[in-house]
């Protein structure tokens, strides 16, 4: 179904939103898209490996800060060089 709609619009030319691309994409809401991924399917690899989480997508701000700030205070009550090797890891 994908393909054909790509068909229509890249090889005959047609509108995206017009009726006949419609048509064809609506009834189940997809859209006329490729996934970059899609020519490596044949191969033994998963895509979903490869992204790497980040966890500042993962939590609210405010609830990264909180975290963050309380971690921070767990170094200062540890003492010692905790804040300096924490601060070493951040300068560039």
């Amino acid at each position: 179904m994908i393909a054909r709609a790509r068909y229509f619009i890249y090889r005959a030319q047609r509108v995206i939103k017009g009726k006949q691309i419609e048509g064809i994409l609506q009834p189940e809401s997809w859209v006329p898209t490729e996934n970059a991924f899609l020519k490596m399917e044949s191969f033994t690899w998963d895509m979903y490996r490869m992204l790497a989480p980040d966890l500042m997508h993962e939590f609210e701000l405010g609830v990264w800060k909180g975290a963050f700030v309380h971690l921070i205070r767990i170094l200062y009550a540890h003492g010692g060089d905790a804040i300096t090797n924490l601060n070493l890891r951040y300068r560039l």
